[in-house]
């Protein structure tokens, strides 16, 4: 618990010379001149207005938070939230979504040059972020783990943050210049609203009298986060792509107890890539780099030190044949190089054994890795006391870290959360099953977690989810899987490349220089070379499906036979530049695993 409140309703005011932030107990003061920001105590008035900047032009505007700001090509910008959705009351907290987002600009400057109205695509980047799953609270520290926290009372909420989940950091570091804890002016904490991306769901449910809480927070991390095909592996630092730690939590309200169980996933953690050419399944590549086991090795020290992990076990699910299996083969042998301690290495070739919806062999799974459980833990806290703390991790991965990482992470919650249920004398029963109404909602917040995931990694809802929430597998959900591997497709070979660029200039990676060249030019081409195909293929469509040309029974077939060999030869010659790559890049990035993988 912080000591510092949040100011959480907030008006914005705007003036010719600034900016004003104002609430309950103090206000903010932008200069729309330097940028200067300054800090007063602020009494409402008996009327519930807020402190009057002076000669306000606008009549004040009501926000729930101030995101930080950033510079563009024109100039400086505000980002505030104007909207916000409660997901739930997790222990008495209130825990928010960022519903809408406004971007404000307030220190414009003259002479700027924008190349090819840059500033336009610069602010769309950005509100593609923000229209994503965001989340917050004004009372909790979303972005630590309970076991973190745990007896933990900072001054300020910002200051105990796990730094890794903070997404907005370098937003609120642009406004208030936080390049030292101490630097901080003073009011400026209560301004300081800590957002993470990921899911978050909080569902109520009752049993045998009881009342309980069941939570499910999945923390995307801000190191290497970006797009399916365009991140993958690891860098030299240890980070890998699409990392996310999971905690699942259950609350008993009526006796003050709390259980909490975290799980890890993330990229295989090996210098690889799947460079986008068009193909519908992209080859992977190694890099053999005799970097790539002190890579290894960083990232499983980090894994060590931040969980104070005992025993790490790594759950593989990457096929065993086909375009995985050389990368499934070198994750083993990398592994039993390594020879890193308590380190054990799991592999299950999800697709061979589950293959035709046979999801009950998921059993040969779990003979394997449920003997580890009990070593691994899980956090309990009594009435403020700590019971047990986990001194373990799983760390499970696929190819993509979605679909089949998601349903088997579910399938191991489960069993820990039946372990809990019987601590707490809620049920004698090793099946979840046994307590329907928590069941139903255990499958649907492993659900909504599976699809909130995929839409920030893959760009559609996961696929399998029909079967995490129901439990059985229909023809309406392999439908549905084929129709968002379709868009999967051409979201991550013609789109992917722009959301990348917007985690990048979100996150800070990539910051806009003035009156530098624009660094959109090469999509620019892209899109040209697209359009023109597009219409000359339109146009051999339309002459194919004329009436005189159709009358040919025999010519018309093979001349579609042939535009369709013509496209597919094309697309495998040309496929990688006709693809979706990033704009935004940055030179600060630690050095690359593949010349066409984005590493931070």
């Amino acid at each position: 618990m912080c000591e510092t409140e949040l100011e959480s309703e907030l008006e914005l005011l705007s003036a010719p010379d600034s900016l004003l932030v104002s609430g309950r107990r103090r206000s903010m003061r932008v200069s729309r001149l330097d940028g200067r920001v300054e800090f007063a105590r602020c009494e409402r008035k008996s009327d519930g207005a807020p402190c009057s900047p002076g000669s306000a032009e606008s009549r004040p505007g009501r926000i729930f938070g101030v995101l930080g700001s950033v510079d563009l090509s024109r100039g400086t910008y505000l980002i505030v939230i104007t909207e916000r959705q409660l997901v739930g009351r997790l222990r008495g907290h209130e825990v928010w979504r960022v519903g809408e987002a406004r971007i404000v600009p307030y220190a414009q400057e003259e002479g700027r040059e924008d190349p090819g109205d840059d500033e336009n695509r610069y602010l769309a980047l950005l509100k593609e972020v923000l229209a994503m799953p965001l989340y917050f609270s004004y009372t909790l520290d979303l972005t630590s783990r309970f076991q973190r926290s745990f007896g933990g009372r900072e001054r300020e909420m910002w200051r105990g943050v796990d730094r890794r989940f903070w997404w907005n950091r370098y937003l609120i570091t642009r406004l208030l210049s936080l390049e030292k804890d101490d630097s901080v002016p003073e009011g400026a904490s209560a301004f300081i609203l800590p957002v993470m991306m990921g899911s978050v769901t909080i569902c109520d449910s009752t049993v045998d009298g009881r009342d309980l809480q069941l939570a499910l927070i999945s923390r995307r991390h801000t190191r290497r986060a970006g797009a399916r095909y365009l991140v993958r592996g690891i860098d030299r630092s240890g980070a890998v792509a699409n990392f996310v730690e999971t905690e699942q939590i259950l609350v008993d309200v009526k006796n003050n107890a709390l259980l909490s169980f975290v799980q890890l996933r993330g990229s295989i953690p090996l210098f690889w890539s799947q460079p986008l050419t068009t193909k519908y399944t992209p080859d992977v590549r190694i890099n053999r780099s005799p970097d790539a086991l002190e890579a290894f090795l960083k990232h499983f020290d980090d894994i060590r030190t931040t969980y104070d992990a005992k025993l790490i076990l790594c759950v593989s699910l990457v096929n065993q044949l086909g375009k995985e299996s050389h990368l499934a083969k070198e994750y083993i042998e990398t592994v039993e190089k390594a020879h890193y301690p308590n380190l054990t290495l799991v592999s299950f070739d999800f697709h061979k054994h589950c293959s035709g919806n046979q999801y009950h062999n998921l059993e040969l799974l779990h003979r394997q890795i449920d003997p580890y459980l009990d070593s691994v833990g899980w956090f309990h806290c009594l009435d403020g006391q700590a019971l047990q703390l986990q001194h373990g991790v799983i760390r499970t991965n696929c190819i993509d870290n979605l679909d089949r990482s998601n349903l088997v992470q579910s399938s191991i919650a489960s069993k820990v959360l039946v372990k809990q249920l019987q601590l707490l004398s809620l049920t004698h029963s090793d099946h979840l099953s046994s307590i329907p109404n928590l069941f139903r909602s255990f499958r649907h917040a492993w659900a909504d977690n599976a699809d909130a995931l995929s839409v920030q990694y893959a760009g559609t809802r996961a696929l399998k989810t029909d079967y995490t929430r129901t439990g059985k597998r229909g023809y309406a959900g392999m439908l549905s899987d084929a129709y968002h591997s379709v868009l999967r497709y051409l979201l991550n070979n013609f789109k992917d490349g722009s959301k990348q660029d917007a985690y990048n200039l979100f996150l800070g990676i990539y910051r806009v220089q003035p009156n530098a060249p624009s660094p959109f030019e090469r999509d620019r081409g892209r899109k040209q070379t697209l359009t023109m195909l597009a219409l000359i293929l339109c146009l051999l469509v339309s002459i194919g499906l004329t009436p005189s040309f159709l009358k040919h029974t025999l010519l018309a077939p093979l001349c579609w036979a042939a535009l369709l060999a013509a496209v597919a030869l094309l697309s495998k010659k040309y496929g990688s530049l006709l693809v979706c790559l990033p704009c935004l890049s940055s030179s600060r990035a630690p050095p690359r695993a593949s010349r066409r993988s984005l590493v931070q």
